[in-house]
């Protein structure tokens, strides 16, 4: 299986050729972090003045779609609320990224760049996330038209993991 990735830079999210690009947030985390952060930035803080309007808090399963041309070189722009830091786990992770396909495949979205909930600050660690990533990659054809948006140094362990878990599943 393989695991395409894209720093969470602007430039690297340029040079992304997808329908969608798809971000998490907390709903007790403001300024927002990781790719929502680098989207609110591009977005000259639009996604900051939903915020604050309550017209986006970041609640676990909670979406917004917006557009994301002419700033960004994507079609959709998705964010979904993951709710607070300290309620989310694994459970959390599984219902908001369950949340995040279902909304992307609604859309017909044929491609999509992803930061995995919980990714950007770390609270759900490479091994589990690509445990999940894969669980759920081998029964959805959709995965094949993913590209995990990644930290350079956590995509090494991602994509190793990934790896092994594939090898070992080969193995007999």
């Amino acid at each position: 299986m393989d695991v395409a990735s894209v720093v969470p830079d602007l430039h690297r999210l340029d040079e992304t050729p997808k329908d969608a690009l798809a971000c998490a947030i907390w709903s007790d985390e403001r300024p927002f972090a990781g790719v929502a952060g680098l989207i609110d930035f591009r977005l000259a803080g639009r996604l900051s003045r939903l915020a604050l309007r309550r017209f986006i808090s970041g609640k676990r399963g909670e979406l917004l779609c917006v557009p994301g041309r002419p700033r960004l070189p994507f079609d959709k722009i998705l964010v979904v609320g993951m709710g607070e830091r300290a309620d989310f786990d694994e459970k959390a992770f599984r219902l908001v990224f369950a949340r995040l396909i279902d909304a992307l495949v609604g859309l017909r979205v044929t491609s999509a760049a992803i930061e995995l909930p919980g990714r950007a600050d770390g609270s759900l660690p490479p091994e589990r996330a690509s445990e999940f990533y894969v669980e759920w990659a081998r029964e959805h054809p959709f995965a094949r038209s993913v590209c995990l948006i990644e930290e350079h140094d956590a995509h090494k362990k991602f994509t190793k993991h990934i790896e092994d878990l594939e090898r070992r599943r080969r193995a007999p």
